[in-house]
């Protein structure tokens, strides 16, 4: 199925991911988007829909940004984020 988006998502290889560090724990991007982002979180206990994070991307080249965003959805160990503040990635 075909899913219209609003930004353009980039999905990570395995040996790519960039990491999310929440609460001093380094957990997985699957993918990312100027809007938002999915986060393999297999920690317990899993933060619950509507939960506002605040924490920090680091990219494989190091650059980081900081983000606030809200959980929108979680399937399994997949939490899904819409970013509340814009973001930019700087080279």
């Amino acid at each position: 199925m075909n899913q219209r988006r609003n930004h353009y998502r980039i999905e990570y290889p395995l040996s790519e991911r960039p990491l999310c560090i929440y609460n001093n724990k380094k957990l997985p991007v699957i993918d990312i988007s100027e809007g938002g982002a999915q986060i393999e979180y297999s920690l317990s206990p899993l933060p619950r829909i509507g939960n506002l994070i605040k924490a920090k991307i680091v990219f494989d080249n190091r650059a980081t940004v900081d983000i606030e965003a809200k959980v929108t959805r979680i399937s399994g160990i997949k939490v899904a984020l819409i970013f509340s503040k814009g973001w930019i990635y700087r080279l």
